[in-house]
């Protein structure tokens, strides 16, 4: 009977928590840190499958200087990516002579981003991830910073022409892609949520 009166060290009860939770911890971990790797898998293989823009394309934006131009039948949104020169990508829906107003303000959006070295910021969330996954001051830091990119590249694109005209070609890109979704092709990730964007545009037009 007195064995079982001896009192139980606490440590040796909580001991078993910690370990699940440094186990649950270290599961998330090397989940994010996959997804990052098939990430950077997926975005090689779909670089190495695009093909070289056409002359017209690049000419829409002149002082594109080295930035390399792609088009892609497997993008099912415009981006770029790269820490130097960078690299834009086009979906191949996209890329038409009918399209040229709205091609021309989305290289400008892109390459803006290219210019301000975004793709460095996003590249040091995506390695911290993995480690504060579990912060949910992170993810809203993380937003703040995308948000703030996308509201800096509108602000640098729309400068060579009227913002009205800007926000309507994103618009009509956004409107576009929605229901190119629904119909299972394109996707609204590019541009976040509806309400995001139309914050954006709005803020973009009282500047």
């Amino acid at each position: 009977i007195r064995h079982l009166l001896v009192p139980v060290n606490p440590v040796e009860v909580e001991r078993p928590v910690s370990e699940w939770i440094w186990g649950g911890f270290l599961l998330g971990a090397l989940g994010f840190a996959l997804h990052l790797l098939v990430s950077l898998c997926l975005l090689k293989r779909l670089a190495r499958r695009a093909k070289p823009a056409v002359a017209w394309l690049q000419e829409l934006v002149p002082d594109l200087g080295s930035t390399r131009v792609l088009v892609s039948d497997e993008a099912k949104r415009p981006f770029c990516f790269g820490l130097g020169a960078g690299t834009i990508v086009l979906p191949a829906d996209l890329v038409d002579l009918r399209n040229e107003c709205r091609l021309r303000v989305v290289l400008l959006h892109e390459r803006a981003h290219i210019d301000q070295r975004h793709g460095r910021a996003r590249l040091i969330a995506a390695l911290a991830t993995p480690l504060l996954y579990w912060q949910p001051l992170f993810w809203w830091l993380t937003r703040s910073l995308r948000l703030d990119a996308e509201l800096v590249a509108d602000e640098l694109a729309s400068v060579s022409m009227d913002k009205r005209d800007y926000a309507l070609e994103l618009l009509e890109l956004v409107e576009s892609t929605q229901r190119a979704r629904l119909a299972g092709a394109l996707s609204m990730g590019a541009f976040g949520s509806r309400n995001q964007f139309l914050e954006r545009m709005e803020t973009l037009l009282k500047r």
